[in-house]
């Protein structure tokens, strides 16, 4: 994803094969560096992207990326250029490649839907928390996308454009 979020390593495509147990399909090159993630229409030669459904077969058939780990199914729809990881189960796959890739990345989840102005008080707060801690250089959210608040009115804003009032 580039951007905001810098990933803290690289990876292989053999390591990632390895990582996620996917067969590098067609003599790929195994030693092909991945530094990031990215969706299969914007992803560049050295992000990893996933294919599960075929709702997503022309972005694939176009994509640009490094890698992708992919199910046995779409083998044969695949472009020239990216290694194809064959894996019955590509999505945990792509989190593990992405939890490897961003292992100093903390994620909040909740059973609910976060998008309004309490929520992203409560996550601006557990920011400033963290970012009290020591050895944390930075931290970044939906709240802090550059490392440094947002304040009240773009918190409201925001708010109003994720929710549609």
């Amino acid at each position: 994803m580039p951007g905001l979020i810098k990933p803290n390593c690289e990876l292989t495509v053999g390591e990632i094969a390895a990582l996620t147990r996917a067969k590098l399909r067609d003599g790929g090159p195994a030693d092909r560096r991945i530094g990031n993630i990215a969706p299969l229409d914007s992803a560049g030669p050295s992000d990893i992207s996933f294919l599960e459904n075929a709702k997503y077969l022309d972005a694939f058939a176009n994509t640009r990326a490094g890698a992708c780990l992919i199910t046995p199914r779409f083998v044969t729809s695949a472009p020239r250029g990216p290694a194809l990881l064959e894996t019955p189960h590509p999505y945990p796959a792509f989190v593990a490649v992405t939890r490897k890739l961003f292992s100093e990345m903390l994620m909040v989840e909740t059973d609910h839907d976060m998008r309004n102005s309490a929520d992203f008080i409560s996550l601006d707060r557990v920011a400033k928390s963290l970012i009290r801690l020591p050895g944390v250089a930075m931290v970044q959210s939906i709240t802090r996308p550059l490392g440094q608040g947002l304040g009240k009115v773009v918190f409201h804003q925001v708010s109003s454009s994720l929710t549609g009032r």
